[in-house]
């Protein structure tokens, strides 16, 4: 048997190593947090042997940077995406992507917990950032002044965001359905305020 036969076996096993991995790994910082837990407590959980964890992770801290983007990904396959393409898709991405996180909510717990307790969330974080403000620097930066390009990026992304989604139906005894609706309508007016020429610099005093 040649190696170009084998190795997409070898490759396909690889890959539902490390989703057991990972989703052992989730479903731990989920319920405990990141500080309390050990590669061999991962290993136990996911079926696997201590040298295999270590076989995909050199290091306890590299399996935790790994997590952000492995859980991003669990989104997608549910129809889910959380990066924008443009702000006219935010509304529609808004109520598609909290419908998954409700449907994925251990997921999002897990991404709770990281922001929390753990500093590997620094690239996922600028990548949404830069995706956000790249967004509205490309369809509305005639409209704002340069240091609020920022500024409005920000504000679209925490609307847009999970932590929106759990404090709307957690804190605030919202159900998702609706929660989505009304984020999805004050994105709504923001980009048509934006559309229409009208930024925070240029607003009128009340």
């Amino acid at each position: 048997m040649t190696q170009g036969k084998t190795t997409p076996l070898r490759q396909r096993q690889t890959e539902l190593t490390r989703d057991l991995i990972f989703g052992a790994l989730a479903a731990i910082v989920a319920e405990q947090g990141v500080h309390d837990f050990s590669v061999q407590d991962v290993a136990d959980r996911a079926g696997v042997s201590h040298r295999t964890v270590y076989r995909h992770f050199p290091t306890r801290e590299a399996l935790l940077e790994a997590l952000p983007e492995w859980l991003e990904s669990r989104f997608e396959p549910a129809g889910g995406r959380t990066l924008p393409t443009s702000l006219d898709e935010l509304p529609d991405l808004v109520v598609r992507n909290f419908r998954v996180f409700d449907a994925h909510a251990d997921v999002i717990r897990a991404l709770d917990a990281l922001s929390h307790g753990a500093n590997v969330l620094g690239p996922y974080r600028a990548r949404r950032t830069a995706a956000f403000r790249e967004v509205v620097a490309r369809e509305v930066a005639y409209v704002l002044p340069p240091e609020d390009v920022s500024a409005v990026a920000g504000v679209l992304r925490l609307l847009a965001s999970s932590r929106a989604w759990r404090q709307l139906t957690e804190e605030h005894g919202v159900p998702t359905e609706a929660a989505g609706h009304a984020v999805a309508w004050a994105l709504r007016k923001l980009v048509d305020e934006l559309e229409a020429g009208r930024g925070p610099a240029r607003s009128e005093d009340p």
